[in-house]
């Protein structure tokens, strides 16, 4: 920390070569990773993951003090900044039954279309959130506005990633995380798998409810299959958490459970109702419509979260043929 380093000559210089962002939303209880970045002279000299793994504990001190499951210990004069100068023990998820602070944590990237960058660039941009963990979520994702005066003025070419720093569902243990530190050569099945498990409990337990509420992610012959499922509730709570958190909380129990989406009502105080907006209807129909429910009823709707690497071509966005569904699903309704 520069601010607290009396260590340096007077007169002495720092530079700002790189930094990370994160966002908690404790409604949902996810994390966002918003940016990671590096001045371009010192970019391929593995700093994105030293600063990734900051970001990581700033998103567990963060939904270890805001966190709102029952039972969390809080110290209610602590503020945002004393919680980020010092560090703080975050109790293991192994140690408590209590539901997880952080269920899962985002990120976002641009498409290709969004031309903020080469293809060729957008391609490595991709490759390298890649090899932080981060994994496309088959979710039709727009970012919402980030301002009341226009609820649909949505940044539409983006898509929505998930942390999970493994390359199949099973052997989850060959995961980028321990390979980049050379540490799983050493290990015995059994210290592999603890730490397989603890990482999966830190920062993914998505993962393990969606093994046991949602289908196993296997084709019919047993093999193996290139995706996972999480819970389909997740990103769209994460949406809707980040809609509030621009238009307002106060109304967030009046159309939760109504079925009311799409009415003209107006949120209060002039201030639009995003319910109204074109994105999150198509995000509440992809969630409550489009997905079918399992043969098992007692399973919950999942999205598909492909662990595909993008080798040749940059991630692909799903909302383009979300859309069509949409539309010949609102015809349907239409005609009834």
């Amino acid at each position: 920390d520069v601010a607290n380093d009396t260590t340096h000559s007077q007169g002495e210089k720092y530079i700002i070569i790189g930094g990370a962002a994160v966002e908690y939303y404790k409604q949902s209880r996810v994390g966002l990773l918003s940016y990671v970045v590096l001045h371009n002279e010192f970019r391929g000299c593995g700093l994105a993951k030293h600063l990734h793994k900051e970001a990581l504990s700033r998103l567990e001190m963060l939904a270890n003090c805001y966190g709102t499951a029952p039972m969390q210990k809080r110290t209610t004069t602590t503020t945002t900044t004393e919680l980020l100068a010092h560090p703080l023990i975050v109790e293991s998820p192994t140690q408590n039954n209590n539901p997880p602070l952080l269920q899962a944590i985002f990120a976002e990237t641009n498409t290709p279309a969004a031309g903020d960058v080469t293809p060729e660039q957008s391609l490595l941009r991709h490759k390298s959130l890649f090899h932080l963990g981060y994994r496309l979520v088959k979710f039709p994702y727009a970012q919402p506005p980030l301002s009341t005066k226009d609820m649909n003025a949505t940044f539409d070419d983006i898509v929505l990633l998930v942390y999970f720093p493994f390359f199949d569902n099973d052997n989850c243990e060959q995961h980028q995380l321990e390979r980049n530190n050379n540490l799983m050569m050493k290990e015995d099945d059994a210290e592999a798998r603890f730490k397989r498990e603890l990482i999966l409990k830190r920062y993914c337990p998505w993962f393990l409810e969606g093994q046991s509420c949602c289908d196993t992610g296997r084709s019919n012959n047993g093999n193996h299959l290139n995706t996972v499922q999480m819970n389909i509730q997740i990103p769209f709570q994460y949406i809707e958490d980040f809609y509030q958190s621009v238009f307002g909380y106060d109304s967030e129990e009046e159309e939760t459970n109504s079925g009311n989406i799409g009415s003209e009502s107006d949120g209060g105080e002039g201030i639009p109702d995003y319910r109204t907006a074109n994105y999150y209807k198509l995000a509440h129909w992809f969630t409550h419509h489009n997905r079918r429910q399992s043969s098992d009823s007692s399973k919950g709707v999942c999205v598909e979260v492909s662990l595909c690497h993008p080798t040749a071509t940059s991630w692909e966005d799903c909302k383009d043929s979300c859309m069509v569904e949409w539309k010949e699903w609102q015809e349907m309704q239409h005609q009834k």
